[in-house]
């Protein structure tokens, strides 16, 4: 920013989800995104967010800043978005290492979405607020207008003029993507339970407090099921009688929470690991059975108990119609060949126990040819092009084929790294789309205390947010924010950035699939009635090949982020158009 401005002429920017700003004030210039406007598009049904950039003068501070959002009001007439359908953040930041792949920029990164309260500015650094406005299912499609105020107490307040497109259809309220997210509450991986003490906090109330968070975020599936079959704190083994079973007493009301925010969860523990002792350390329900090492693989009496606790938790389900809702995540990334024939022989007897249950295996960087059972495959997306035929034979037969992402390989592919940009969050979803994967997988959100992290200190004014976060996962393979997509606030969870973006992403996947059922119809619509749609169809054919634009391969891809956001403007356009055009094909 050149030139030396008064002490009250400071200005706000305005940016988008897609740019991640470094407070340093030398990186980011407000230019012509200064103009107090900002216009956005969002179907209903839909979250959408963007950025104002404070970027104080030269001369002072901003002190005690307020922000304040008013209604958004329809041009036409006068339906109203209630303010308390906008939620405004403030940015926070973490700092990062260099950890070996190339990144833009070592140091402070954007990505806590902290509380909104009153906030200073220092006048060597920028302050990015994140606003993000939902819009409701019933809403009438139209243009919508609204203002921000951003107040601080020694400076003129400044006025933004927002404009929201609410367009003429609907997404789903659950993704047709699964979205499958591993939330960690194990004191060794998270210390949850430090944070969240039983003595202060109702562990099941807190549990839900951080997956209605994850549900309002776009997931829709737990992953690994610490929650649900892995946490001594929520669940019990009843081993009074000759069979062994759970004890649903302390998880229950967790369990009916998912079932009604329609999240479907592992029931099956262990997951197996190649390692006999990390099975134990991530499934402590089970500890009696570590003496065992390389043997716990082969062993009787282990598998009679693990079926035994299968049997009592497919029995809980069935008996409240809630075993839909369940699958069986039986192996995590198997390496050898008697790994294989394990997971092989784990997956036909958890078929014994209930033909219906699905089987979950992620291949990770060994996938095997003659492998049979397995009802979803997981393989690794950095893995993928090259099993690319084998998964797609898969497909054929019925079985489906989620993908994931974690901290190896990472770059050039994407992922969720905090030091990535933006973009690499959102692309995999429309590579999600490209490659017809039927579910995105990520093994933790919560990570807070694992592999290096520590950030658990039982002094709290030793502890983030009044000390810095710790975003170094070291592990094998060391990634920045690795497994951390949400924070632990004082009363419950905090989002991220890479969180919302990754909802962005979802929700670009079922603008994508609108359009691709839309044209399904079309040609149904056109096989029975006979000529007069060819056109239509095949322009929107054309739009919906835009994906191959932004995805060239999953290493090769699209990092501008206004190209990205044509390509979807053009592809709600031609929903709407088609919707137009044949009356009924519409919501």
């Amino acid at each position: 920013m050149a030139g030396k401005r008064e002490a009250s002429d400071w200005i706000v920017g305005t940016e988008s989800a897609l740019r991640k700003v470094f407070r340093e004030k030398g990186c980011f210039d407000p230019g012509e995104r200064a103009d107090g406007r900002v216009s956005l598009s969002a179907a209903r049904n839909e979250y959408e967010s963007f950025q104002l950039i404070l970027c104080p003068s030269d001369d002072g501070d901003l002190k005690t800043v307020h922000v304040e959002v008013s209604d958004l009001v329809h041009e036409g007439t006068g339906s109203v978005i209630h303010k308390e359908e906008i939620e405004v953040f403030r940015v926070g930041y973490v700092e990062t290492e260099k950890l070996g792949y190339p990144v833009e920029h070592v140091g402070w990164w954007p990505d806590p979405l902290l509380p909104m309260e009153p906030f200073d500015v220092n006048k060597d650094e920028v302050q990015p607020v994140w606003v993000t406005v939902r819009v409701p299912p019933g809403v009438r499609a139209g243009t919508y207008r609204g203002k921000i105020e951003v107040r601080p107490s020694n400076a003129a307040p400044k006025e933004i003029e927002v404009a929201l497109k609410v367009r003429d259809f609907a997404l789903p309220d659950r993704s047709h993507l699964e979205m499958v997210f591993g939330f960690g509450t194990l004191d060794g991986m998270s210390a949850f339970h430090r944070y969240y003490p039983p003595e202060q906090f109702d562990t099941q109330e807190i549990v839900k407090k951080h997956l209605d968070l994850l549900a309002r975020y776009g997931v829709n599936s737990l992953f690994y099921g610490y929650v649900t079959c892995r946490d001594d704190h929520l669940l019990r083994i009843d081993k009074s009688g000759e069979k062994w079973k759970y004890d649903f007493s302390g998880v229950e009301k967790v369990l009916e929470f998912l079932v009604r925010k329609g999240f479907t969860f592992n029931i099956f523990a262990p997951s197996f690991w190649p390692d006999p002792a990390l099975n134990f350390v991530l499934t402590p329900l089970l500890r009696e059975f570590e003496y065992l090492g390389e043997e716990l693989f082969t062993s009787a009496e282990f598998e009679r108990r693990v079926r035994e606790l299968l049997e009592s938790y497919v029995e809980y389900l069935r008996e409240r119609g809630w075993l839909d809702h369940a699958y069986c995540y039986i192996w995590d990334e198997p390496r050898a060949r008697k790994d294989f024939d394990h997971c092989e022989r784990t997956s036909e007897w958890v078929k014994e126990v209930s033909p219906s249950l699905r089987t979950a295996l992620a291949c990770g960087h060994a996938t095997p040819r003659d492998l049979g059972g397995i009802d979803i495959w997981c393989p690794h997306l950095g893995e993928y092009e090259r099993d690319e035929a084998l998964y797609r034979a898969r497909k054929e037969v019925g079985e489906e084929v989620w993908w994931y992402v974690s901290n190896s390989p990472n770059y050039p592919y994407p992922t969720l790294f905090v030091d990535f940009p933006a973009v690499a969050h959102r692309i995999i979803f429309w590579m999600s789309w490209k490659y017809g994967l039927d579910g995105f997988a990520y093994w933790n959100v919560s990570a807070w205390n694992y592999a290096g992290t520590e950030n658990f200190h039982p002094d709290p004014e030793k502890r983030w947010p009044n000390v810095p976060w710790k975003t170094q996962f070291l592990a094998k393979t060391p990634g920045n924010g690795g497994g951390q997509l949400i924070y632990p606030g004082p009363d419950g969870p905090i989002p991220s950035i890479r969180l919302a973006i990754v909802r962005d992403g979802m929700e670009d996947y079922e603008y994508l699939w609108l359009l691709k059922d839309r044209i399904e119809k079309l040609k149904a619509k056109a096989s029975k009635e006979g000529k007069g749609l060819e056109d239509l169809i095949e322009e929107s054919e054309e739009v919906l090949g835009g994906v191959d634009t932004l995805v060239r391969s999953t290493s090769d891809y699209e990092e501008d982020p206004d190209r990205i956001y044509a390509v979807r403007e053009k592809v709600a356009d031609q929903i709407e158009k088609v919707n137009r055009a044949t009356l009924g094909i519409g919501d």
